[in-house]
Parts: C-alpha cells; sequence; structure tokens
C-alpha cells in the first residue's frame, strides 16, 4: 500500500511537472525571442551598450536600492519591517534589541538573490538578457574582426587597461559593462578563430564547446567530491574509460567491466593502502639511527640493474586495471606523471612513502631521460618534486626531430656507472615546435629492460587517435605507464582541458588523501566515488563536458576529418616554402607544425650574416603582428632564430599561408633594402 500509494503521488508530481515545464518552456521561448531582439537594439554600430535592464522599472528600484546608508529598509519592505512583519524571524524576542533591524535579513537576501541565477522570473529574465547581450558582444568585438589582431604593442595596450576602474564603490548596468569589456578587452584579443592566426598550440574552440561552457559554468559544479558534481562525476568517469579505451589501454567490453568492478575495486585500493602505509611507515622511519644510515652513504645503495625484481613484463601490463582524470592541460598532466613514477620508484626500491616522510636521502641521485625536444614542464615537474632540473637529462634528436634510441642507451649506461639511478622515460607525443613524435614501440622496450616508467606526453599529438588515417603515428602509445593529453588543442576545445591516463589505477594510491569534511573513507566503503584522490586539484571544472557534448554533435569522423586537414594543409603550406628560395625550411611536417625563416640576399658590411638574419625575421614577425597580418611564433633551433605555422585552425587555406609568405617575403626585401 505505501509503495502504491508513493507511487500515485510521485506521478502527480510528475504531470504537475511536466504542466509547469511546458508553460514554462513557452514562456522562456518568447521570452528569449525578446531578449535577442533587446540586445540587438542595445549594441549599436558604434559598439555603445544603453542602459535598459530587462526587469522592470520597480523591480530595478527593488534590487538597486534595498537598503539605504543607515542599513534601514529602503522601500516596501520597510513598511512591514515597521509592522513586525518579519518572514525569516525566529520568533527571539531578543530581536527587537537587535541592531539590524527586523525583517532587513530578508530583504537583503532577495536583494542578493536577485544577483545569481535560481528559481525566480526575474532572476531568470536578467541571465537570459546579460547571455544575450555577451554574446552579441561576442560577435561584434571578436568573431566579426577582419584581423587576427588589432596590431597594438603592449605599451599600447597597457595604456588602455590602465584608465580602467577595477572594483568601484557602487556597481554598473551589466551592459555597460559587457560593452566596455567588448570595446577595450575582445577588440584587443588574439583572435584564435581568424585563418591567419598560427602561432600557437592555440586552438579555435568548437560552437559546440562554446554552448557547453555555459552550462558548465551556470551548474559550477566541483568534480572534487560526489556530492558536488553527480551526475559530472559518472560522466567523467564515463569519459575517461572511453579514453582509455581510444589510447589503447582497454577495450570497449574491458572498460564496461572497469565501471562495474570501479567501486569494488575503489574499496579493496582503499583498504590495502591503508595498510601499505602502515607498513611503510614502520619500516621506513624505524629508528632515527636507521634513517640516517640509509641516507648516510647513497653512494653504497645497490643499483637498479642489481635488482631482481620489479622488472614489467608485457603481460603483466596488460592485465592492469587503467583509469584517469581530467586535468588543466599537460603541465598538469606530465607533472602528475612524473610525481607517481617517482613516489613508485622510492616505494619499490627502499620502501620508503614519500608522501609521508618527503624525499628519500638518495633521491638526488634520480634521474629522468626525455629527448632534448622535450617539453619545458619535463624540467619544471622535476624542480616543483624536489629533484631539481639537473635531474633531467636530455637526449639529442635525431634529423626528424626524435629521441636517439642509440644514445638513450648509452646515456642509461653512463648514468648507472656513475651510481645514478634513473627511473622515467619521458617520451613525446608531438612536439611543440616539429610536432614530432619519438618512436613509442622502442622507447616502451627501453622502458620494460631497464625498469623505466614511461610517460608519454601527447598533449599535442593525442588527437591523431581520432583519425583513420594517422592513427599509426601513435603506435605504441598504449605501452606507456601513463599518458597526457590536451583537448585544447587538436580536439577544438575552449581552455582549459585536458586528460591524464594511467595504465594501472592502482598507482593513484601514492596521491590518495581522504579528509572527513570531503572524501571520507566511508564513502569508499559505500562505494561513492569522489574524484579528488586521483587529482592534485581539489576544486575542479566539469570540463568533461564540453568535450562530450562536442563528441556528441560532430561525431568522430568529422573530428578525423578536420585533423587530416590541417596536415594536408600543412604539407600544401612547406611545398610553398620549398619553391620559394628567399625561405628556408626546418623541418617536414609530421602534424601541423612548419618551422621555416626568411633568408636575407645579402649581408651589410660589418654584420654578422647569423645576426642579420635573426634580426630580419624578428622584424618580419613584429610588422605581421602589428599591421594585423598574421600572427606567427617564433623559436630558436641550432642556436638561430626561425619562424613557426601552427596550422590547427581547419578554417585556414592554402590561400591563407600563400597570402602570409608573401607578405613577409615583401617585408624582408623591404627592410633589406633600407639596410
Amino acid at each position: 500500500m505505501m509503495a502504491a500509494d508513493a507511487g500515485r503521488a510521485q506521478n502527480a508530481r510528475n504531470a504537475n511537472s511536466e504542466e509547469s515545464s511546458a508553460e514554462g518552456a513557452s514562456a522562456a521561448c518568447v521570452a528569449s525571442a525578446g531578449s535577442a531582439a533587446e540586445a540587438e537594439n542595445r549594441v549599436n554600430r558604434k559598439g555603445a551598450v544603453s542602459d535598459i535592464n530587462a526587469v522592470s522599472s520597480a523591480e530595478q528600484t527593488k534590487v538597486a536600492e534595498p537598503i539605504n546608508a543607515e542599513g534601514s529598509v529602503s522601500h516596501g519592505n520597510q513598511a512591514d519591517a515597521v509592522n513586525g512583519e518579519d518572514p525569516v524571524s525566529t520568533g527571539d524576542s531578543s530581536a527587537e534589541n537587535s541592531t539590524m533591524p527586523i525583517g532587513i535579513e530578508g530583504s537583503r537576501t532577495e536583494a542578493f538573490r536577485s544577483l545569481f541565477l535560481n528559481e525566480t522570473a526575474e532572476s531568470q529574465r536578467s541571465y537570459r538578457d546579460m547571455m544575450t547581450t555577451a554574446v552579441e558582444v561576442i560577435i561584434r568585438d571578436f568573431a566579426s574582426s577582419p584581423q587576427p589582431y588589432s596590431g597594438l604593442s603592449p605599451e599600447q595596450l597597457a595604456g588602455l587597461v590602465d584608465k580602467l576602474t577595477i572594483c568601484p564603490e557602487n556597481g554598473s548596468d551589466m551592459f555597460d559593462v559587457l560593452g566596455s569589456v567588448g570595446e577595450t578587452i575582445l577588440r584587443n584579443s588574439a583572435v584564435v578563430t581568424h585563418p591567419t592566426c598560427a602561432a600557437h598550440l592555440h586552438c579555435p574552440p568548437l560552437a559546440s564547446s562554446l554552448a557547453a561552457e555555459a552550462l558548465i559554468s551556470a551548474t559550477n559544479q566541483s568534480m572534487d567530491s560526489w556530492d558536488q558534481s553527480m551526475a559530472g562525476t559518472l560522466l567523467e568517469q564515463r569519459m575517461i574509460r572511453w579514453l582509455c579505451g581510444l589510447a589503447g589501454y582497454a577495450s570497449q567490453a574491458e572498460g564496461r567491466d572497469c565501471a562495474a568492478s570501479a567501486s569494488a575495486e575503489s574499496l579493496a585500493h582503499s583498504a590495502a593502502g591503508s595498510a601499505l602505509s602502515r607498513q611503510e611507515r614502520t619500516s621506513a622511519q624505524g629508528s632515527p639511527n636507521k634513517r640516517e644510515r640509509q641516507g648516510s652513504s647513497p653512494s653504497t645503495e645497490p643499483l637498479p640493474h642489481e635488482k631482481t625484481s620489479g622488472i614489467r613484463q608485457l603481460d603483466s601490463l596488460s592485465a592492469a586495471k587503467p583509469d584517469g582524470v581530467f586535468t588543466s592541460g599537460g603541465t598538469q598532466s606530465n607533472y602528475m606523471g612524473l610525481l607517481l613514477a617517482r613516489d613508485r620508484f622510492c616505494m619499490n626500491r627502499w620502501h620508503w612513502n614519500v608522501r609521508e616522510l618527503g624525499l628519500h636521502p638518495a633521491a638526488s641521485r634520480m634521474r629522468v631521460l626525455c629527448s632534448e625536444a622535450a617539453h619545458f614542464t619535463v624540467k619544471q615537474s622535476a624542480a616543483q618534486l624536489g629533484l631539481g632540473e639537473q635531474a633531467v637529462v636530455s637526449i639529442p634528436v635525431d634529423s626528424q626531430h626524435r629521441m636517439r634510441l642509440d644514445l638513450l642507451e648509452q646515456q642509461l649506461t653512463q648514468l648507472r656507472d656513475a651510481g645514478l639511478l634513473p627511473f622515467a622515460l619521458v617520451a613525446t607525443a608531438g612536439t611543440t615546435d616539429f610536432g614530432s613524435i619519438d618512436p613509442l614501440p622502442e622507447l616502451a622496450a627501453v622502458a620494460r629492460r631497464h625498469d623505466l616508467w614511461l610517460h608519454t606526453d601527447a598533449a599535442y599529438g593525442g588527437a591523431l587517435l581520432l583519425s583513420d588515417k594517422h592513427a599509426g603515428l601513435l603506435a605504441g602509445l598504449d605501452l606507456a605507464d601513463s599518458i597526457a593529453v590536451d583537448f585544447h588543442k587538436m580536439f577544438y576545445q575552449p581552455i582549459s582541458c585536458g586528460a591524464f591516463l594511467l595504465r594501472d589505477r592502482h598507482d593513484f594510491r601514492f596521491m590518495r588523501q581522504l579528509a572527513d569534511y570531503l572524501n571520507p573513507a566511508e564513502d569508499e566503503e559505500d562505494g561513492v566515488p569522489n574524484l579528488v584522490t586521483k587529482s592534485v586539484q581539489t576544486t575542479r571544472r566539469f570540463d568533461a563536458l564540453k568535450l562530450y557534448i562536442s563528441m556528441q554533435h560532430i561525431g568522430r569522423l568529422a573530428f578525423g576529418e578536420m585533423i587530416d586537414y590541417t596536415l594536408e594543409l600543412a604539407r600544401g603550406t612547406a611545398a610553398l616554402i620549398r619553391q620559394e628560395p628567399a625561405f628556408e625550411m626546418m623541418n617536414e611536417p609530421v602534424m601541423n607544425a612548419i618551422v621555416f625563416r626568411y633568408v636575407p640576399a645579402s649581408c651589410p658590411a660589418g654584420r654578422s650574416p647569423e645576426e642579420w638574419s635573426d634580426e630580419l625575421n624578428v622584424r618580419i614577425r613584429s610588422t605581421l603582428l602589428s599591421e594585423g597580418t598574421a600572427v606567427l611564433a617564433r623559436t630558436k633551433a641550432n642556436g638561430r632564430l626561425w619562424l613557426k605555422f601552427t596550422l590547427l585552425n581547419p578554417g585556414t587555406e592554402l590561400r591563407h599561408t600563400k597570402q602570409i609568405l608573401q607578405r613577409a617575403q615583401e617585408i624582408g626585401r623591404a627592410v633589406e633594402a633600407v639596410g
């Protein structure tokens, strides 16, 4: 009977809800159409935004001036307060002796609530108007720009920004604020959607992901604990399982198996991790004298190749359960990979818990290896992890800017002979300058032989997995212990959005933290997923949603076609450069990055050819930027300065890169003529 009554009550509530929703949706459509027209009228051709509020004048007065300078209620609510009518009164007889007038709490709450999007019609109208106006400002002052940049110098732009009032005592009409931001900020921003904005790994964001950003910001979910992001937590986990499958860590069937066992395994790892921590503490701390002996003569520690345990076989790797977490991008993902590598090495070698005890006394001997073309965050991470930049050993690259395997093996031998401890190898799948991809299968074999943690930085190249034509360039990606992939590059997502993928989820135990107020042990016992245990962030945006919405809207095939097109564009542009004697190219594009430079026809007397060439290319780039023709990057290679195309934009055509090259040549010749 109780179940039946509950069911009937729920059906009644659903019917009422559907009726209310239908009425609300109809009203919202009418209001939205009106709001769009009003906003379009507000944003005039000169860029001025008129002072019109969506709320009625009575509502505007009520919101803007709820309380006067003396702290009393300004308008209608004042009468209620005088009459003792307090809708939020607790009945406390001491209220009349309070310094705050009776009823003022309710008035303040009403005023404050009008500033937030909530269930009230007033707040929803205000939000709709603000968003509609924001869209119009974006279109007018950013998306419609005929140039990739306004051309203002840093000094000129600083003059404009310095005139801004940061925090006035009293607020301004929102439409005026948006109009001012459009004129001052948006009009002087890098127009990443423009076909000739081709400098960095800085993509135009998909329109579908911009719509998703509105949902993300409005709902404001925090991905650290389930009770702050209920559905969001589960969607991120689904997205991670899909990404692990895409990277080759798990088939789709294995992904489902991982999903089914996630809660149980999380609990098992939790219990094992707690027991391990107690064991580690007893063994590692022991007596003070024991700890001193451990760090007193680091040169006597056995070398990795002298130990027989810990060598990982390929079949054991394939048995691991993968996992991951969304991150702010490659910097954070690379940091996490090296953090876990460091802590697992210290645990396996010395039974030392870095999280509890800090660095082992012999940690100064630990070494990370990567190519000389690897991202700077490898050194940055080593420094932040207490190992210092000196811990990073750079391996020279070949003519295709890939790590040389022969020199890697040679360096490993030298490190061991010197009593040093290599523990991690970083492969790069898409270097920043050249888009080069290290030999991933071969590096994985080296890592297995030498018991090194293999982290693959695929922040740039990871998107190739979506391409039927070019996914093979990432063969061997699935052999890495951890992977960094960015979605704000060739997945065309707004900044920031990335992921850290882990072959064996058990390794997350090295960064797992529990807090009674956030993710208590009881949650794990009950199977409640709190993603903070897998992240170096606490508060974290629901960025998985924008990637999900983009995938739903566009689909893998269209994503792959866009990526394929940009690689074809790079090859076509490279052909143009090769055909022109005035240019020299540093690399044949593997992906969509091209490093090149203008070659002067002659050199003024008293100038070195190298310095003159560098100066010419600097002036070419700065002129292209200041005149608003193009935004190109610059870099250094072999001691010389080079220009760089990074052709991520599928809206860029060969005619655009041809025009940039022609204009660069004109500037170079003009500068040469002056001397």
